[in-house]
């Protein structure tokens, strides 16, 4: 006896239109609009030289077969993706004296992007399609309610169904530098800094209304189980909405020395700090290392006592931090004449500290 969910799903099955069991059409097709424009703005003002810049990218796009979220590769349910980037750049650049110059620079990037977001399908509820549907019962609670249709099932060859892992992020990214330099007789110096900060905000899908697999483990057919309504495995979650941020600053000092016409020694330092990223509703998990001898005391002599993984939550203070401090680097530039070719010889050390864990953070 065919399961009800089988006689209720079994129009979205597309009919064979080449020779007996092959399907294959190309009346529907994949659209895509983007837009793209950018404007720049040059002043010299009491300030200095301002240089503002503007870009504008903005795309719609309809895909028929949103394979890439899990997704149908048979008509009718089709998934669009909207997205915008925007970069607003200032730049400010004064010249204190003839021989001092200051740059500073200040940019935002946002970047929005809708993946996956189902149309085709969308609309009749699990209950229509045969299903037991609601909480307090065995069947399936719909756990985004504005996406429910037609549940997503796949075989061996083909999918169809709603998609079931689109995503919608916000990313942005403000950045901040500033350099000053000075010519003194034969050195150049430059000092400067820059701070970056990142947000990275994520409300994903995952398979919030189910999905389901046939594969033909009962009677060796996939099309054979569906109708029976044995599947393969069935899977449904709840993926929180998380929310990342991350710092960065690093300083620096430089200079470039005119050791004789045709020899440039540049050398400087640098300090970067970059602190553990954040997450506003995932808990940090602290990775750490038990040997394996506490796991097996009694194995055999000349085995090797592998480090085994474990997780746990993280304690603040053992959250990790990258920091590359102080940082010596020393480039020099030796022109041959008269041929006019360039030598460079470039040293360069990094000292890490404050690594208080290899691993931090999942």
């Amino acid at each position: 006896m065919w399961s009800s969910p089988a006689r209720a799903l079994l129009s979205s099955v597309p009919q064979p239109n080449r020779g007996g069991s092959d399907f294959s059409t190309s009346a529907y097709n994949e659209t895509l609009r983007d837009n793209e424009g950018a404007l720049r703005v040059d002043a010299n003002t009491g300030w200095g030289a301002v240089a503002a810049y503007y870009s504008l990218d903005d795309f719609f796009q309809d895909n028929p077969y949103p394979t890439g979220q899990s997704g149908a590769n048979v008509p009718g349910f089709n998934a669009t993706s909207v997205g915008q980037a925007q970069l607003f750049s200032l730049g400010i650049t004064k010249a204190l004296s003839p021989n001092t110059l200051n740059e500073f620079h200040l940019s935002y990037m946002r970047f929005a992007n809708r993946v996956g977001q189902p149309v085709g399908g969308v609309g009749p509820k699990l209950s229509d399609q045969g299903f037991v549907e609601g909480p307090g019962t065995l069947g399936i609670v719909p756990l985004a309610p504005k996406i429910e249709g037609i549940e997503n099932v796949s075989f061996n060859d083909f999918t169809f169904g709603v998609d079931t892992t689109g995503e919608t992020q916000v990313n942005n990214t403000y950045q901040w530098t500033d350099n000053f330099s000075k010519v003194i007789g034969k050195h150049s110096l430059k000092v400067g800094g820059g701070l970056h900060l990142d947000q990275a905000n994520v409300n994903p899908d995952a398979v919030f209304n189910g999905s389901f697999q046939f594969e033909g483990t009962e009677t060796g057919s996939d099309f054979a189980d569906f109708l029976l309504g044995v599947a393969n495995y069935y899977q449904q979650g709840d993926s929180k909405s998380f929310y990342l941020r991350n710092k960065y600053v690093g300083l620096f000092a430089q200079d470039s020395w005119q050791v004789r016409p045709n020899v440039t020694l540049t050398y400087g330092l640098r300090w970067d700090v970059l602190p553990p990223g954040t997450k506003n509703t995932i808990n940090y998990k602290l990775l750490h290392w038990a040997s394996s001898r506490r796991l097996t005391p009694a194995r055999p002599k000349g085995w090797f006592s592998q480090a085994i993984p474990e997780f746990r939550n993280a304690r603040s203070d053992e959250i990790c931090q990258l920091r590359s401090a102080p940082g010596a680097g020393v480039l020099a530039k030796v022109s041959e004449r008269p041929a006019g070719k360039d030598l460079w010889h470039l040293w360069n050390h990094q000292r890490a500290r404050g690594i208080r864990r290899v691993l931090c953070g999942i």
